[in-house]
């Protein structure tokens, strides 16, 4: 950490800087020079999440959903979060040190999430669907985004990222092909974080989408389904099932859209299966 200098230049979003419509108005990722209200905490911390028990004071001017600057009493700049009095978890850092969290900073942090599936772990060689951002893991606290063929499902933990995600999405989908998203509040956002939304989507969102998983296709529909509508972090887990099922009766409880049974079926030859 480093104390503030003299000249130290504090920002928010241009969107900040001007009254929204409501607390779940859309926000801007650009910055520009005006000041960032602060908050203080009486310890350093690295961990992403800092409750509002740590927090010693805000100031006045700093609205749920702002972008803030964090500092360790009585003056270190510990880095920049996302601000909401009405959660127990009353700040999300998205980035450590003086350096702000600009549209560059953003843009690196998707970069980074989509060559780990696509570099490293090589997920387009066997699906076209897979979880593009999975929150703190990726630098983006609050915020899980599924990628389904050309869409981007978006759910939404915190007040800042809602109010972020539609700009955090034009940003990902050209880099992962897609031409279509949506956002959804999670399901307790009322409760944990004061606020209720309904479902955002882009201009012309298909409510359905077919993917494929090892050659297995399903169809996944958005509109009232479960989270980002598809558990595709399981895909390894559907795999591995496989390998016992062969001339095997395989029950599947609990089984959603199905896809251990149908997997069951028919990578693994399955003898028979029931899906409850």
């Amino acid at each position: 950490m480093k104390r503030r200098p003299a000249h130290h230049r504090r920002y928010k979003s241009r969107s900040e800087s001007s009254p929204a419509s409501g607390q779940n108005a859309s926000r801007s990722l650009t910055l520009d020079s005006a000041e960032l209200p602060s908050a203080y905490i009486s310890t350093a911390v690295r961990h992403p999440l800092i409750y509002r028990k740590r927090v010693a004071r805000v100031d006045s001017a700093a609205k749920p959903g702002d972008l803030i600057s964090v500092y360790v009493e009585p003056d270190e700049l510990l880095g920049y979060g996302l601000y909401n009095p009405k959660s127990e978890i009353a700040v999300r850092m998205l980035r450590y040190g003086a350096e702000l969290p600009d549209v560059t900073y953003w843009q690196g942090l998707l970069n980074d999430a989509v060559e780990l599936r696509r570099g490293m772990l090589d997920l387009a060689a066997v699906t076209d669907t897979f979880r593009v951002v999975h929150a703190e893991a990726d630098g983006l606290p609050g915020l899980v985004i599924d990628k389904f063929g050309d869409v981007l499902s978006a759910e939404v933990f915190s007040l800042g990222m809602f109010q972020r995600a539609g700009a955090i999405l034009e940003l990902l989908a050209p880099l992962v092909e897609a031409k279509h998203w949506l956002v959804q509040p999670g399901p307790h956002t009322l409760a944990q974080e004061g606020f209720a939304a309904q479902s955002v989507l882009s201009d012309n969102c298909r409510k359905e989408v077919v993917v494929q998983e090892f050659g297995t296709k399903f169809r996944v529909r958005f509109q009232g389904g479960h989270k980002t509508g598809f558990f595709c972090d399981q895909r390894d887990n559907r795999k591995m099932l496989t390998n016992f099922c062969r001339d095997k009766n395989v029950l599947d409880l609990c089984c959603y859209t199905g896809g251990f049974s149908v997997q069951a079926m028919r990578l693994g030859q399955a003898k028979s299966v029931t899906g409850v």
